[in-house]
């Protein structure tokens, strides 16, 4: 086995600081509301393309079908993974 060097990630220090500010706040963890039969399921992950995002998916019950509404979708650190197409 040889060396391996630690990954490198093209954030600037001012990228740092806004992902450190985001890691104790309770908005990134997932949460849900429930109103009636109206639900709404927000919860934050890490791409490897965006950064630090953000989803929120509205849900309704209808009868006896769920529907499930469009989708927030919000990048909370931008992040530039270095590949340009």
């Amino acid at each position: 086995m040889g060396y391996s060097a630690p990954l490198k990630y093209d954030f600037s220090e001012s990228d740092y600081e806004k992902l450190l500010s985001h890691l104790y706040r309770d908005d990134i963890m997932p949460s849900f509301e429930i109103n009636a039969d109206k639900a709404v399921v927000s919860f934050s992950y890490w791409s490897k393309w965006r950064g630090l995002c953000r989803k929120i998916i509205p849900v309704e019950m209808a009868e006896r079908s769920i529907i499930i509404g469009d989708t927030e979708h919000e990048v909370l650190v931008k992040y530039d993974c270095g590949i340009r197409y």
